[in-house]
């Protein structure tokens, strides 16, 4: 499935049923997820001597540890791209909280 046929889709599928609250009232969404994980490495790991070269050392892990996590979600098809897109892009969600 094509990149925009992806987008599209999910797009789409966010405009009709935005955030599911029944979800994220039960677990935290993929975005406080990111935020924590990446508050816990700023705890551990930015402080002391060589703080530019673990920072550099997390950086690379979170970047392959998402490209991990895309690649089991795509193993799934379209059924798991489709909502896992319009998860993350959340477009209902944020024109929300803008207006």
């Amino acid at each position: 499935m094509s990149t925009a046929a992806v987008l599209i889709g999910a797009l789409l599928l966010d405009a009709a049923l935005g955030e599911p609250r029944w979800l994220w009232a039960r677990l935290p969404h993929p975005a406080v997820i990111f935020g924590r994980l990446i508050g816990w490495c700023d705890d551990r790991w930015n402080t002391g001597d060589r703080r530019r070269a673990k920072g550099a050392a997390v950086l690379v892990l979170l970047v392959v540890g998402a490209g991990i996590v895309g690649s089991v979600i795509q193993l799934g098809g379209p059924l798991l791209v489709i909502p896992a897109a319009a998860i993350l892009l959340a477009q209902k969600s944020l024109v929300q909280h803008v207006q």
